[in-house]
């Protein structure tokens, strides 16, 4: 269940930064149109606060200190390769929701 909650944190925070126009382009390669930046921030922000959920649910008052260090980890994790390789930035996003879609299988399974 960790690496659900950690996942979900890091789809957040890549929604974040793609949400703003010029990290959008540097990555897809075109500007944002319509209001794509406002529904991925929605997007986001249900991640965060699904993972915060799950997080309390699952580990109880530990949880919320769980959350705040896999927040801090996504963050940094993105940081590093926005700073180094941000065309990397879109297969990251492929494989974390494929990742996600396993991690909530698994569990739904068990």
């Amino acid at each position: 269940m960790q690496w659900l909650i950690f996942l979900f944190c890091l789809l957040a925070f890549m929604g974040f930064a793609i949400a703003k126009p010029n990290h959008y382009k540097e990555v897809l390669g075109k500007r944002p149109k319509g209001n794509i930046t406002s529904h991925l921030n929605i997007a986001s922000w249900l991640c965060l606060i699904g993972s915060l959920i799950l997080s309390i649910v699952t580990q109880g008052a530990y949880g919320s200190v769980q959350f705040i260090g896999y927040m801090t980890v996504a963050v940094l994790l993105l940081v590093a390769i926005f700073a180094t390789k941000p065309h990397y930035f879109r297969s990251l996003f492929y494989l974390v929701s494929f990742s996600i879609v396993l991690c909530s299988l698994y569990w739904i399974i068990i």
